[in-house]
């Protein structure tokens, strides 16, 4: 038999990771996985005084996965989704135990030994917590499905095993509806996603971009990040996005400044696969995204898009562009949406975990 275990989630976790985990729970059950529904809780606490209340938490949502995976028939094969959305207790110790008679599967979304490197923020604890919990786990599995290959380099460097993991390439992005957004060259440049300033300082820079105009979808916008070349449309769920978003391109980047990708969100980019990547190629917009970015190899293999060192060279390269260029970018998209819609990219890699 095969299992998918997905963990209860509430309006705040759907809003920041609903689409993506939901996907991947859909594309495994169209793939005969079985859903296991198991009821983990939310436990982070900021206040002192409940520290001991989030340890109960964590240690009950450990006792459930224990529970969960020992009734599952010895040679079954398992998906799970890392990391958890609920934190469970030493999960690492459970994933040992228990892959010793179960063929044990980890789809990783994020990768928090990676993404908290360098992140002074943390205490010395808190990162000895979580690399003792990722490696443990990422080396117990039998197989890693990970973002791409320089994350798989990444991963290896921690002593997991390389033969043990696959390359997803890109997250899906299903789409019943098959809404296809207004895309065209003379559009302006779409902008999606959360607009905090540790992830989107760079925003403020965008009304100094002469030669290029910007469409802006999310939460968080701030008044001060407005001028003549920024159009804020507002924030929608994830279903309602692609039917209200028009442009010529997507763009992908993160950090304080439009020069480069910088701090933690803007060297993630360097190994991770942003899920609105996804969503702009599914809504058939070729994408313009950062040169470094581990994802550029993949637009310029399916030559869907353009890639470009700083911000200030994006009027440049649309000024050389011309509309047969731009038609054939915008076909090559449209040919990738149709694999996203689909779930092609994570059937493929659970194909290649099975055998």
């Amino acid at each position: 038999m095969k299992y998918i275990i997905t963990e209860g989630m509430d309006e705040s976790q759907i809003i920041k990771a609903g689409k993506a985990r939901l996907d991947v729970t859909a594309i495994a059950k169209k793939n005969s996985y079985k859903e296991i529904k198991i009821p983990t809780k939310f436990g982070v606490k900021e206040k002192k005084y409940e520290k001991p209340i989030q340890y109960l938490i964590y240690r009950k949502n450990a006792k459930v996965w224990d529970k969960t995976l020992s009734g599952l028939k010895d040679g079954s094969t398992v998906l799970i989704q890392y990391p958890l959305l609920n934190t469970a207790l030493d999960f690492y110790k459970i994933i040992e135990k228990h892959s010793k008679r179960l063929s044990i599967i980890a789809l990783i979304h994020d990768m928090e030994i990676i993404r908290f490197e360098g992140d002074k923020t943390k205490s010395k604890a808190f990162v000895d917590r979580v690399t003792k919990n990722d490696t443990g786990v990422l080396k117990s599995v039998h197989k890693v499905i990970s973002h791409n290959h320089k994350m798989t380099e990444k991963i290896v460097s921690y002593g997991v095993d390389q033969k043990n993991i696959i390359d997803l390439e890109i997250f899906d992005y299903l789409d019943k509806k098959n809404q296809k957004s207004k895309v065209s060259k003379d559009e302006n440049i779409v902008l999606a996603g959360n607009f905090i300033a540790e992830k989107a300082g760079y925003v403020k820079d965008l009304k100094k971009i002469e030669g290029a105009s910007f469409n802006l979808y999310g939460i968080n916008f701030d008044d001060s990040y407005k001028g003549e070349n920024i159009n804020y449309k507002g924030s929608f769920m994830p279903d309602q996005l692609t039917e209200n978003m028009a442009g010529s391109f997507g763009l992908v980047w993160d950090g304080n400044t439009s020069k480069t990708c910088d701090g933690l969100y803007g060297r993630y980019l360097k190994l991770n696969n942003p899920h609105k990547l996804s969503l702009y190629l599914s809504s058939y917009l070729p994408v313009i995204i950062w040169d470094e970015a581990a994802e550029a190899d993949f637009i310029e293999k399916n030559h869907c898009g353009l890639t470009v060192k700083s911000l200030s060279e994006i009027p440049k390269q649309l000024k050389k562009l011309s509309e047969s260029d731009y038609a054939e970018l915008a076909k090559n998209a449209a040919k990738i949406a149709k694999k996203l819609k689909t779930g092609y990219y994570l059937e493929k890699a659970l194909k290649k975990a099975e055998k």
